[in-house]
């Protein structure tokens, strides 16, 4: 035979292979569709050993290993399949899932890079981009990310704005956080950890933002908990994230409302105990009362006790205690959350203002005593010279 002739046998042989392999084909088809996963798989080794060069039937035979959690033979038959035919784009997302799923993310991002010379010049392929952008996202390649996601089309989808909206809110690019969180305003969505996720970038973005830039961030924080809490799988957490926004807000009064609805939920919840007491801090500071700082000190003292390692809750405790000028245990508090966290800005500040306290305290009672010294001797003066009979 020539090789003219084999050639020509070979691409026969291809061209027949589909049709070789119908009924089998059809078959396993209707079983990876249905979920019988083990029986798909099982009827597409058949097929492929029946017909070894068809890329098609290693794609799906990948496909069932890999929802079989056998992810090592899902890569050798995608990996066999795109060496068959490298033109596959679904091949390519295939592998790269797997390797994603093996933790070999820098591996899956070079096969789409591969890929993506498939798509140029074809139409728009939304889900290639979101399954890159996603892997940029979890590399923390965070402009990568976005120009994916972008490309992704997140007006059409609340899971992808959920995520752009995460990685601008990495870049501090707090427009875009507002863009994405546009987006997500235009789905119903049911999912409710794409919701999470959303108001969790909102609300970092907003923590970050200028201070003209944090109120509008915070409504659309706001807005998106209120989305959220009639498909909350967890109520309580809905509350906690509804309560954060007013919170940062300093809607003070409907901040600490909405964390005693979550504490109702989860009495536990130290993140409420911490929260509710920066609610009544909010409070005290627009009142000026005494007693909202002590409402604050005993919310900040059982988030204390509920996790002593957390640098937060004794700030706080220390905050309340030099509003009421409790100076020695606020140092106390103060000194313990340096402990814990040596670097943090708003610790340091409350020991600073601690020590000022307790220094001007000590010198404004030794002025006191000096002053109550010399006036009992100015006193004692008189009744003397009234004893002696002068004026």
């Amino acid at each position: 035979m020539s090789r003219r002739q084999a050639v020509s046998l070979a691409i026969l042989t291809l061209l027949l292979i589909p049709v070789l392999v119908q009924a089998d084909y059809n078959e396993a088809t209707a079983l990876y569709r249905a979920g019988h996963f083990e029986e798909a798989a099982s009827a597409w080794e058949r097929i492929v050993h029946n017909a070894p060069d068809y890329a098609s039937a290693r794609v799906m035979l990948g496909a069932c290993y890999a929802r079989l959690e056998r992810l090592e033979d899902a890569e050798r038959e995608l990996r066999a399949a795109l060496r068959l035919d490298g033109s596959k784009l679904n091949a390519h997302q295939a592998l790269a899932r797997v390797l994603a799923r093996l933790g070999r993310t820098d591996e899956a991002l070079e096969i789409l890079d591969t890929a993506e010379g498939l798509i140029e010049g074809t139409a728009p392929e939304p889900r290639f981009y979101r399954q890159r952008g996603y892997l940029h996202l979890r590399q923390r390649a965070f402009e990568r990310a976005v120009a994916d996601l972008r490309r992704a089309d997140p007006s059409a989808s609340h899971a992808v704005a959920a995520s752009l909206a995460r990685a601008c809110a990495e870049l501090e690019d707090h427009a875009c956080v507002r863009e994405a969180a546009g987006f997500a305003v235009g789905h119903d969505s049911r999912d409710a950890a794409s919701q999470v996720r959303l108001i969790h970038a909102i609300l970092a973005a907003a923590a970050r933002a200028p201070e003209g830039d944090a109120g509008p961030l915070y409504a659309d924080a706001l807005a998106a908990a209120e989305r959220y809490l009639p498909i909350a799988k967890e109520p309580s957490r809905a509350h906690g994230l509804r309560g954060a926004a007013l919170l940062g807000a300093e809607r003070w009064e409907e901040a600490q409302a909405a964390f005693a609805q979550q504490l109702e939920l989860f009495p536990a919840s130290c993140d409420a105990m911490l929260n509710t007491a920066s609610a009544m801090a909010g409070l005290a500071e627009e009142s000026e009362r005494d007693e909202a700082w002590e409402q604050s000190l005993e919310w900040a003292v059982r988030a204390v006790r509920c996790n002593p390692g957390e640098a937060n809750a004794r700030g706080k405790q220390a905050l309340a205690l030099v509003k009421l000028q409790r100076w020695d245990e606020a140092i106390e508090a103060a000194d313990a959350a340096l402990t814990i966290a040596p670097e943090d800005p708003f610790a340091k500040r409350i020991a600073k203002h601690a020590r000022e306290g307790q220094q001007a305290a000590a010198h404004n009672a030794a002025v006191d005593a000096a002053q109550a010294q010399r006036e009992e001797e100015d006193r004692k003066r008189r009744e003397w010279k009234i004893l002696r009979g002068e004026k």
